[in-house]
Order: C-alpha cells, then structure tokens, then sequence
C-alpha cells in the first residue's frame, strides 16, 4: 500500500506531460518542450503551386535557385529589391507573443547579416514553406544569421515563406540581435549560428 501512492503519482505525472491535443486534434508540444535543443533539425520544405506537387528541400537560398532554374521567367524582379517588407501580412495563426535573445543567447552580429536570407525568403513570395513533425527546418544561414521555422505539431506543417520573412523582421525590429515569435501551432527563430 505504502508503494500504491508514489505509483499513482507518476502515472498521473505521465498523463499530464503527455502532448495535448488542440481544437483540430492534433497534438501540441508546449511549453518548456518547444526549443531548439527539444527538436531534431531537419531541411526546409516549399511547395509552390506554379510547380505542381513537387517539393523543394533546403534552405531558402538553395530553393530560391532552384525554382529559378527550373522556371525562370516566375523569378523577374531583382532580390535586392525584396528586403524589406512587401505588405503582404504575417501569419494569420494566433500569435503568443515573442521571445528575446531566445535559445543560445548569442546575438547576431548585425541586422544587415541578415538582409540575405530575408531576400531569398521574401523571392520565395506566396509559396508555402513547411517543417517535419516536431523538428525545426533551418530556414536560413547567410552571415551566421540563423532563421528557423520549428513545427510544435505532431503532423507536418505549412506557413506562406513570405509570412516567415515578414515575423523574421519583427524579430529584428523589436529584439534587434534575435529573439523567437510564437504561434499556437509553430514558432520562429532568430539566432547567431554556425553556417
């Protein structure tokens, strides 16, 4: 009897961490569970309509090339012409605020590191860029400047390439040197990293 109390402690403590399911039924890391060291890295996905059902994997530099070689005449516009932000919104998933100097507390070492990676995102345009099950895909890695879209879902999960670009500079904007901005559903990241 004495053994029947710790017992059923621990099997409620194993109920209450398990993943919660939200309001479509998918299941949800939460919490202290969702940061870098928490998921696997895995490779960036896109997938444009203009391309049928093919998927791209890498970061958003090396598909930006790729689609342009494939399709050329889709690619027009100069990409130093994306930095900054287009109008076209950020993500319409429920934001839960923002998160400075998030994961390995190293600063970027300058805004304009990151104005690469930005351009690339922002040339991706309405395509949609996605993260594996419970991973973060490595968005971007130009100047050390480390942009991450971390999926907290237990199913693969889209967000527009151009939202990213636009919470990538709300980051910048209200953190300046990195910082993470979450999402019910996915979060991403601005870190200093090794590329």
């Amino acid at each position: 009897m004495k053994f029947a109390l710790p017992i059923l402690a621990l099997f409620a403590t194993a109920i209450i961490g398990a993943a919660l399911p939200d309001e479509d039924g998918m299941a949800l890391r939460r919490g202290e569970e969702t940061n870098l060291v928490g998921f696997s890295v895995d490779s960036l996905e896109v997938k444009d309509e203009r391309f049928g059902d093919q998927i791209f994997r890498g970061t958003a530099k090396e598909i930006y090339e790729e689609m342009k070689n494939l399709k050329p005449e889709l690619f027009t516009e100069e990409l130093g012409n994306l930095v900054h932000d287009v109008s076209d919104g950020t993500s319409i998933a429920k934001r839960q605020g923002h998160n400075c100097r998030w994961d390995n507390n190293r600063p970027i070492d300058s805004r304009r590191d990151c104005d690469e990676g930005l351009r690339y995102l922002r040339g991706l345009g309405q395509a949609q860029c996605g993260a594996n099950a419970q991973t973060c895909a490595r968005v971007s890695c130009s100047w050390n400047c480390g942009m991450w879209l971390c999926n907290k879902r237990t199913v693969h999960h889209w967000v527009r390439c151009g939202s990213i670009a636009n919470d990538i500079a709300f980051i910048i904007a209200q953190c300046n040197d990195g910082g993470r901005r979450d999402f019910s559903t996915h979060y991403i990241g601005l870190r200093w990293d090794v590329c």
